[in-house]
């Protein structure tokens, strides 16, 4: 149960969707049955795999506060600070989505519901179906961080932050990519909270060693912005000696800050750095093959599938020491760690890459290729089917307590 599902072959897929098709694809090749569904503006379905997924999206009723609710939102707006009308009409769409999927699963029964929770979509979760919410979204600290949050007025966001708080808070099982981002939700003392891996959506052939006398190429991939890190990329590159390397930066350019009105400007007048939006996802395979070093220096993220695929070409990466990227590396072994935020951290570990021996360099890269392999294929689907089981049981057990 997502918002963010988009066709994988389209550029403008992001981490979310690529993430839901990754899981459901590695599922339904296992023989289990997986359904997808997603609020939307029309009703339609698709099947996708040979016919094994159905993607189901349904219109919701549209929301229309009263008179009453509208004086007291700008009462609430003025000391509370959010948005009274919007967090009202998140209520009502969870409220509506889980009446939707109460008589959907009534006539296609299922065994356990993911709701992946960006605006708190499991705040009203089908109660007679064992349900877990998957950490989707870290509104607060990506607004926080990143001193807005893509271009939504801060009233806006505030409802969505309050709304999701108060999802996690009503949930019985809340599963997450990383440890890191578990750690920034508050329990409750039924609650459990679990690791749930994420899968890779491709094989990839491990990348050849480009020689290293030719010009550098370092390369991001995401969301250019201050919550990524991107500013610190730019300016610890540029401390770089000119001419002997360039700065790769593929993703949607955020102007919602000024911050990052900022970063766009550096973007466009910096002479090392190579811009393309977001493109095909099979184009975007192909540039990050090309890339010698990858750097992801997000202050805030969520063990982004960007990370795991770029392990899996056999390239080496940069990452901070946060937010699920310190699971998977292990510093100078399969990749390499800095300190979340710090410039000059990053700059150290850039210039740690750079010092490196061909032996050395064709070590970290063959361990990245190695070690990612356990994201996927049956390895990584059958820790999946024993976390559901475990929520399963747990929902059960609470349930029955209650």
């Amino acid at each position: 149960m997502t918002t963010e599902f988009i066709l994988p072959d389209q550029s403008k897929t992001g981490g979310l969707g690529t993430y839901i098709w990754n899981q459901a694809k590695l599922l339904s090749d296992l023989g289990f049955e997986v359904s997808i569904y997603q609020p939307g503006s029309i009703n339609q379905k698709f099947y996708y795999f040979g016919n094994k997924v159905l993607f189901r999206e349904f219109k919701l009723p549209s929301f229309k506060p009263t008179v009453f609710q509208i004086l007291l939102h700008f009462f609430i707006k003025r000391i509370k600070k959010y948005s009274f009308v919007h967090y009202l009409k998140l209520k009502s769409n969870a409220k509506n989505i889980n009446s939707f999927l109460e008589e959907e699963f009534k006539v296609r029964p299922v065994d356990i519901i993911q709701y992946v929770n960006l605006n708190g979509l499991g705040y009203f979760p089908v109660s007679s179906i064992p349900n877990i919410i998957r950490i989707s979204s870290l509104t607060d600290f990506y607004n926080e961080l990143g001193k807005g949050y893509y271009g939504l007025r801060s009233e806006i966001v505030n409802a969505q932050i309050k709304f999701e708080k108060e999802s996690y808070k009503r949930a019985i099982c809340i599963v997450g990519p990383s440890t890191y981002s578990l750690n920034q939700i508050k329990t409750n003392p039924t609650q459990l909270k679990l690791h749930l891996p994420t899968p890779i959506g491709f094989h990839f052939e491990k990348a050849e060693l480009i020689k290293r006398n030719q010009i550098l190429k370092i390369g991001y991939f995401g969301n250019i912005d201050y919550r990524k890190g991107v500013d610190l990329l730019i300016d610890a590159t540029s401390k770089l000696r000119p001419g002997s390397f360039d700065l790769f930066l593929c993703g949607r350019l955020n102007d919602d800050s000024q911050v990052n009105s900022k970063i766009k400007d550096q973007v466009f007048s910096e002479s090392f750095i190579h811009y393309s939006d977001s493109i095909p996802k099979n184009e975007l395979i192909s540039l990050m093959k090309e890339m010698d070093l990858i750097v992801l220096p997000s202050r805030v993220d969520n063990c982004p599938n960007t990370l795991l695929e770029s392990l899996a070409m056999g390239k080496v990466v940069i990452g901070p020491n946060a937010w699920g990227f310190e699971e998977v590396i292990t510093d100078r072994v399969n990749g390499i760690l800095f300190e979340s935020g710090s410039l000059n951290s990053l700059v150290d570990a850039i210039d740690y890459f750079m010092n490196l021996s061909v032996e050395e360099r064709i070590e970290i890269e063959g361990n990245a290729f190695c070690l990612v392999q356990e994201y996927s294929g049956l390895r990584v689907s059958d820790q999946i089917v024993k976390i559901y089981n475990k929520c399963i049981d747990h929902y059960k057990s609470v349930c029955a307590e209650s």
